[in-house]
């Protein structure tokens, strides 16, 4: 090997952390590398990417990837960073991914300049020295696991020809398998999303170990296919559609019956708690895990095109329930709008904000004079409040980071995420007053990462979620219920209580979404949506809205309460 280079595969394989600006600035480098020659049958992976103690990054011979394949690459490693670093990835930067790999229907990265050109707001201050640190350090670390993305044959869609390079020969495609990789020495290693491996190689090498261990599962689990509503149609023009998309989803889990005293059946208790054929449940609460619900059918809420975006996210109703707030993304910025329906039932947006900069999270007040907002309008994404019409915006956060900002209801408090000041990558849950300004911790977490809070109706309690539990926490007391994830170590994110306290909605991660009865700690799954998140209840508890990619690109939805 080359002293002065590291196989990217090296890297990713160390201890040496590895953050969403490293994989942009290396991925920057790569796109503007000199791209001569012709296309190869040889795909790219990591295997193909070297990083230079100067900083520089550079192909192996014979390799001349599209912008399709470097837009795949980048999207393999946020997936992977995002094992480890949940909510790491902006979601601006993910429709940038998502352009180049051609994997939005409607628009695509038109070259690797183009690509590089919209990733620079992305990357560390300064690149270069960024992956000199990167290299020198992991020229030290020792191996954990051998691994390597590896390539992804793109759709025909993503392997249209370059405007800069000659057209490409005609790649066979090979077969496409989903693997399970195996967990080695407590290394999680789980398929990120839309992942589809060719293999996966791992290997653990410690001082007193020598044996290694590779091994991939084919997954041969069937599958079943779904009708969903295209999210082509807006909510004008949805009942009369009759356009569908198949969707692949994977098969119910197997859970126990309940008996009639209200034990599972198969239940077994340990020291983690009590587990219900597998699936755990929280301590202290009854071991009764029913099984699915009647699935929900999601229909479209507000479409992407409609708010003239590649995106829309993060809904939140008014307190009438008649309108829905929102922000919108393009490569420009992120801007906040408001969804309202006409008196003939069309649908009509509004923008509050929109100043170039990324809003994100945009919540009325209960007063409705007010909304809330996270933003990186000052160089460090912080809080901020506006007047609901979008003027009068100051940050209300203080320094660091803050994100995803809550009313109490009594709309004079707002919860909200804070980054810990030495450990940017951690964040806990702090409340603010907003007349006076005062805040105050709620949550002490040395690790991980707590994905806001939503308010139970009374103002005294709030639910949260922290790795794989669900936590309701009593201001007042500071006493707190908490609730494991139902599928064993998978996190649980974004929850949102219902307007009457008796349920939380939720995700599991890479499984969908699930529903918590609050009172008897029944927990069932009612939509098998991988990326379906940030969930909200209409005011009179009949609807949930949520942002995902169910029908390709990212939109909001909304489906039936319980």
């Amino acid at each position: 090997m080359d002293s002065n280079r590291l196989p990217l595969t090296r890297l990713l394989g160390t201890s040496v952390p590895f953050a969403v600006p490293d994989a942009v600035a290396v991925i920057v480098q790569l796109a503007r590398s000199p791209q001569t020659g012709r296309p190869s049958n040889t795909r790219l992976s990591t295997d193909h990417v070297w990083l230079g103690v100067d900083g520089t990054v550079v192909l192996s011979p014979g390799i001349l990837p599209t912008r399709a394949e470097v837009g795949v690459l980048l999207d393999e490693l946020l997936s992977v960073i995002q094992e480890t670093q949940p909510d790491s990835v902006p979601h601006a930067l993910q429709f940038i991914v998502d352009r180049a790999a051609g994997q939005l229907a409607d628009t695509t990265m038109p070259s690797l300049t183009a690509f590089a050109a919209a990733l620079e707001p992305f990357q560390p201050p300064d690149p270069a020295a960024a992956i000199a640190a990167l290299v020198e350090t992991a020229a030290e670390a020792p191996t954990l696991v051998q691994f390597a993305v590896q390539p992804v044959t793109p759709s025909v869609a993503q392997r249209e020809p370059e405007p800069d390079t000659e057209l490409e020969p005609e790649i066979e495609s090979e077969p496409e398998v989903d693997l399970e990789p195996v967990a080695i020495a407590g290394v999680a290693n789980a398929p990120p999303r839309q992942r589809r491996w060719g293999r996966l190689a791992v290997a653990t090498i410690a001082a007193c170990l020598i044996a290694a261990l590779v091994g991939a599962r084919v997954a041969n689990e069937v599958r079943d296919e779904v009708p969903v509503l295209a999210d082509a149609a807006t909510p004008d023009d949805a009942a009369g559609s009759e356009v569908l998309v198949v969707m692949t989803v994977e098969p119910a889990h197997e859970v126990p019956a309940v008996l009639a005293d209200g034990a599972p059946a198969g239940h077994s208790e340990g020291a983690g708690g009590v587990r219900a054929n597998n699936v755990p449940v929280a301590l202290g609460e009854p071991a009764r895990v029913p099984a699915d619900a009647m699935p929900r059918k999601p229909t479209p809420l507000v479409a992407a095109r409609s708010a003239d975006a590649e995106g829309v996210f993060s809904p939140s109703f008014s307190g009438s329930g008649s309108a829905v707030f929102f922000h919108a993304e393009t490569a420009s910025g992120s801007a906040l709008k408001r969804a309202d329906a006409g008196e003939r039932g069309e649908l009509r947006i509004a923008t509050i904000v929109d100043d170039g900069a990324r809003n994100y999270h945009v919540q009325l007040s209960p007063t409705g004079t007010s909304v809330a907002f996270d933003s990186d309008r000052d160089g460090v994404r912080g809080v901020y409040v506006a007047t609901a019409e979008g003027r009068d915006v100051h940050r209300v956060s203080g320094p660091g980071y803050a994100a995803v900002p809550t009313w109490a209801p009594d709309g004079d408090r707002l919860a909200f995420i804070r980054g810990e000041a030495d450990r940017p990558a951690v964040w806990n849950l702090w409340l603010l007053d907003v007349q006076t300004g005062r805040q105050s911790r709620l949550t002490s977490f040395a690790r991980g990462q707590v994905w806001g809070a939503t308010w139970f109706v009374d103002g005294r309690r709030v639910a949260f979620s922290h790795e794989d539990r669900l936590t309701i926490r009593d201001l007042d007391s500071g006493g707190s219920r908490d609730f494991t994830s139902p599928i064993a170590g998978r996190q649980v994110r974004t929850p949102a209580v219902s307007p009457d306290g008796r349920w939380i909605v939720f995700q599991v991660a890479r499984d969908g979404v699930w529903l918590l009865e609050v009172e008897r700690g029944f927990m069932q799954r009612i939509l098998q949506d991988a990326s379906a998140e940030e969930f909200t209840w209409s005011p009179d508890g009949s609807r949930v809205a949520f942002h995902s990619r169910r029908s390709g690109g990212w939109g909001l939805w909304t489906m039936a309460g319980p």
